[in-house]
């Protein structure tokens, strides 16, 4: 190993607070968060880099990203806004919007009982 990025992800105009990545879809994609001023979620193709979308909504800045485990097209986000945020990927769209009273540091998926 080169120490050397494989790829680089290049368009937030602002601090990236998170990131995850999920190689069960059709190729590799990664998803990123980024602080105020920004705001946005972005997601990428972690082979080429390229941008595959931008999806904007949250008002503050985007601590935590996370591909579903069940169906790849849907990203959760939580945002200092005080929101989470369910995506649906196939539209750009945000699906379900989720109110708390505190700043959102972690929203992640839960599996279904056993």
């Amino acid at each position: 190993m080169s120490g050397e990025p494989l790829v680089e992800f290049r368009g937030h105009c602002r601090d990236v607070l998170c990131v995850t990545l999920s190689t069960e879809c059709a190729g590799c994609e990664a998803a990123t968060g980024a602080e105020f001023n920004d705001c946005t979620v972005r997601v990428w193709d972690c082979v080429t880099g390229q941008e595959r979308m931008v999806l904007q909504g949250h008002g503050q800045g985007v601590y935590s990203v996370q591909f579903s485990p069940e169906d790849r097209a849907q990203l959760l986000s939580g945002s200092w806004d005080n929101t989470a945020r369910l995506w649906d990927l196939r539209s750009g769209q945000h699906e379900v919007s989720l109110s708390h009273p505190k700043r959102v540091f972690q929203a992640v998926f839960c599996g279904a009982p056993s």
